[in-house]
């Protein structure tokens, strides 16, 4: 995964596509020597979070960087009233996450305060996603929280030394998808996606561009208490998680749509099967390709009872990184697109606190 994320920042190192910023109020009487402590303190638990990737032969190379005292920028708007505060803290907060990553030579997470008041402050903390994913955030912010509480109050930390670090995963992850057990998780990928659509037939207004952007909107539906426990309850009647739920419903409308009945639909993966990954910070998730031909005769609960299926056998294989699955399908590339799926489902289950 950190290797792929390294080839697309060769691609457009200005890009922010891959930056994960986070953002939180702080109000109360804050100790700042003791937030800068708590945010070194993480950065030394986490050796991820101080890697970085030497270039040797065209191939990066991760090497992990000593612990250095980390500076987190402290910005006082203090003095400003509320309204033009709150417009220099939206400019502060574009230019922090536009500001680029450098992969070479690091850091790959900074964090700035901005001091509103007495009482009040903003604290943004940006990583890139070669250091951490989803889940990542919610152990970063609780680990913040514990230690910022112990140098502030003078009380332990209570957080147990980490099993393994980041690069044991990756050590292990290299080391075991060799052979034989590599050969057994390709093969499903090669059955489950030999002629696979190239794409989805959406009705798109105008042309796709010939490379990827990132321009988009957001359009938020909040579903009623009693929709929901309705879907949940459908799913489970057939066995089904919430997920393989509306992923049904989904492909179902995508079908719709498209007119087509084979649609490979994108998902991420957590990548966290085993318990002492749990606690670390780092890229873990992965991407599955969802792929589960409808019938003009399908009722619903056969599209789902199959979609129920598929991620099941799908989870079952999801060692194999998506990479390697494009490798071994030999998918001709193209600039204006993803490879295998250009719909991408997430469905955000992911804890929020660690503790």
């Amino acid at each position: 995964a950190q290797e792929r994320m390294w080839f697309i920042h060769q691609l457009d190192p200005s890009s922010i596509s891959y930056h994960l910023p986070v953002g939180f109020r702080l109000r109360g009487k804050l100790d700042v020597e003791a937030l800068q402590r708590a945010f070194g303190a993480v950065l030394a638990r986490h050796e991820v979070l101080r890697t970085v990737f030497v270039t040797e032969d065209g191939i990066p190379r991760p090497r992990i960087l000593d612990v250095a005292p980390p500076e987190i920028a402290v910005i006082d708007l203090s003095d400003l009233e509320a309204a033009p505060q709150e417009a220099r803290l939206a400019e502060l907060s574009a230019l922090e996450n536009s500001a680029p990553f450098d992969l070479e030579n690091g850091p790959m997470a900074r964090a700035q305060l901005v001091r509103l008041g007495d009482e009040e402050n903003v604290l943004w903390i940006t990583l890139h996603h070669i250091a951490t994913d989803g889940w990542s955030q919610g152990v970063l912010w609780t680990e913040l929280s514990h230690f910022y509480t112990a140098f502030s109050c003078g009380t332990d930390t209570g957080l147990p030394p980490l099993a393994i670090q980041y690069v044991d995963y990756a050590a292990w992850q290299r080391e075991t998808l060799t052979g034989a057990s590599l050969d057994a998780q390709l093969g499903y990928w090669r059955t489950q996606l030999a002629d696979a659509p190239e794409e989805v037939s959406l009705p798109y207004k105008g042309a796709r561009p010939p490379k990827q952007t990132t321009a988009g909107r957001t359009i938020s539906v909040t579903l009623e208490r009693e929709r929901s426990k309705a879907i949940n309850a459908l799913g489970q009647r057939h066995g089904a998680t919430l997920y393989m739920t509306v992923m049904a419903a989904f492909r179902t409308l995508l079908s719709r749509y498209s007119g087509q009945l084979d649609i490979c639909i994108g998902s991420p993966i957590a990548g966290r099967n085993r318990s002492d990954v749990e606690p670390l910070i780092g890229f873990f998730t992965n991407t599955l390709v969802l792929r589960n031909p409808l019938d003009q005769d399908d009722t619903f609960a056969d599209i789902l009872e199959r979609e129920r299926d598929t991620a099941l056998a799908a989870y079952a294989h999801q060692e194999v990184p998506f990479e390697l699955v494009i490798d071994e399908l030999g998918v001709e590339r193209d600039l204006s697109r993803i490879p295998l799926y250009q719909v991408f489902y997430v469905h955000q289950n992911a804890p929020e606190s660690m503790g």
